[in-house]
């Protein structure tokens, strides 16, 4: 797969890095709103039926499944905006993986979300744990937040433009 300048261009200056940032700053926006009353945010807690996550397990799942959600909606849909445009030109992908899921509908991403959450919030919890961090106080929680957000943002937003555009031209 051999990306043009003017389709890297589109892919790191129109998505990558607004991607990036956005996440970075609502993620540790919410991180402070939610938690600002928690000098320490524990990895786990029993659930309640307080709407609140009041901990960092609980946390990962809406943070992970909303920021995959949203970046397929948003990104493919702006992806194929650009490319119905014609100011950004198709790319030939020939990898399977970019051309199977068609993040521009409500089911495909709400599918891809869901098994991205099914993944990784497990996974993370479960590695924190097995590291035995066991809670962290608040701004250590605040920048964990974004920062967990970027990297997922900085790792999946390029999947979803590449995943459009070979799905355009296909």
């Amino acid at each position: 797969m051999k990306l043009t300048a003017g389709q890297r261009n589109y892919l790191v200056y129109h998505q990558f890095v607004p991607s990036v940032l956005i996440n970075f700053v609502l993620n540790a926006g919410f991180g402070w709103i939610f938690f600002q009353t928690q000098p320490v945010v524990p990895l786990l807690s029993p659930l309640s039926i307080d709407i609140k996550p009041n901990s960092i397990s609980l946390d990962l799942v809406p943070m992970i499944f909303f920021l995959t959600f949203f970046t397929a909606l948003i990104v493919s849909r702006q992806t194929r905006g650009a490319l119905d445009a014609g100011r950004l030109e198709p790319a030939r992908i020939d990898h399977s993986l970019f051309h199977h899921y068609v993040l521009h509908c409500y089911p495909e991403s709400f599918r891809l979300a869901a098994l991205l959450t099914l993944i990784l919030a497990p996974t993370t919890a479960a590695a924190m744990y097995w590291h035995e961090i066991h809670e962290l106080s608040l701004w250590d929680f605040v920048w964990f937040k974004a920062i967990y957000a970027t990297v997922l943002a900085a790792l999946f937003t390029p999947f979803v433009v590449l995943s459009s555009m070979a799905r355009y031209h296909s």
